[in-house]
């Protein structure tokens, strides 16, 4: 089976989600990060969006197996960090991460400005958002992960 990593994981779990219904799997996730996203989808419905998680909570085995293949696919430790961080330092594994899709509904979460307690944080990663306490998202993006931590 082939695995995807960074965008093409992204672009691999909205194409099998297409035809996905009902609840999303929040399981793992933090409990304001929960709830932050469960407002956020249902503001995005009224807007007329669907906001789909196409990747939330990781465990640690997942989050270094994916680190791993980011390695060899990327060529060094340093370039699969901009896009996979190791378990020690992922917001996924801590529950606070979400990958969201389609493109239009994380651009119209992008323009609430943490209205929903959840900010875009990587300029290379459109679907990638980290729950925040304070409503308040950072002023600039950071570059890629290898930035923030």
């Amino acid at each position: 089976m082939k695995r995807f990593t960074g965008a093409g994981l992204v672009i691999a779990v909205l194409l099998a989600c297409t035809a996905c219904g009902g609840k999303q799997d929040v399981s793992g996730l933090t409990p304001g990060t929960e709830a932050a996203y469960e407002k956020a989808a249902a503001a995005a419905e009224e807007a007329g969006l669907e906001l789909r998680i196409t990747s939330g909570y990781r465990d640690p085995e997942e989050q270094r197996a994916e680190f791993d293949e980011a390695v060899v696919r990327y060529g060094s430790v340093s370039e699969a960090s901009r896009y996979v961080l190791p378990p020690e330092k992922s917001a996924h594994v801590k529950g606070t991460a979400l990958d969201l899709g389609p493109r239009s509904a994380a651009a119209w979460l992008e323009e609430t400005d943490g209205r929903y307690r959840l900010c875009r944080i990587y300029a290379n990663e459109w679907w990638h958002f980290e729950y925040t306490p304070s409503k308040r998202c950072p002023k600039r993006l950071l570059r890629d992960a290898t930035a923030a931590r």
